[in-house]
């Protein structure tokens, strides 16, 4: 780097040298909230449904199925075609509840097919003999989990999962055995750890 420093007589040139191994590169996130969040989930949300129906990966994450760290790349590069601007590896920093996983935060926009999910639920309700109460709460948790492809436990907490029993899932589900096995089908939407083998 030059710097030229203006005197009474003549100028006078300083050559700093720059260390290379001391320059620092970081990645700046941009935080989005509010409307920037809500315009940028659309526009993601625009360019998956377009491509929806010609991938695999996005028809198997809708699915629930799992996806390998190969499939997700692919995508994140067809998608850089559609649109330059829009890196899909983003997306966990947006939706920091995914865990740090590029599917989930997908299915978090796309949502999951709502049979899929009604699926898993299937056994639990037919081996169970539920109230009317635990069947509503039972499909108040299959419409969000189709919607936002999982859920948070800490989120069964909170209305609209509260309207029907203010303990939520343990005041509905006193039985220990019938709350676990519903945390398990709940957990059976995460997808499996990054780096896992897909067949």
């Amino acid at each position: 780097m030059r710097l030229t420093v203006l005197g009474k007589c003549r100028p006078k040139v300083i050559d700093v040298k720059e260390d290379l191994a001391l320059v620092e590169r970081k990645k700046h996130v941009v935080k989005l909230d509010g409307l920037q969040l809500a315009a940028y989930r659309i526009r993601v949300e625009k360019v998956l449904r377009d491509l929806f129906e010609t991938n695999e990966t996005l028809q198997r994450i809708k699915r629930g199925q799992p996806v390998s760290q190969t499939d997700l790349e692919a995508l994140t590069s067809l998608v850089l075609t559609q649109d330059p601007m829009l890196d899909l590896h983003d997306l966990v920093d947006y939706y920091p509840d995914c865990a740090g996983q590029l599917d989930l935060a997908i299915r978090s926009i796309i949502g999951l097919d709502a049979e899929a999910v009604h699926e898993r639920f299937t056994s639990f309700v037919q081996q169970n003999n539920l109230n009317a109460a635990q069947i509503r709460f039972l499909d108040l948790l299959q419409n969000h989990i189709a919607k936002y492809g999982s859920i948070e436990v800490a989120r069964l907490y909170e209305p609209p999962f509260t309207s029907l029993h203010t303990d939520s899932l343990d005041g509905l589900f006193p039985d220990e055995e019938q709350a676990h096995n519903i945390l398990q089908i709940i957990d059976s939407f995460r997808s499996p750890e990054p780096g896992t083998a897909v067949a």
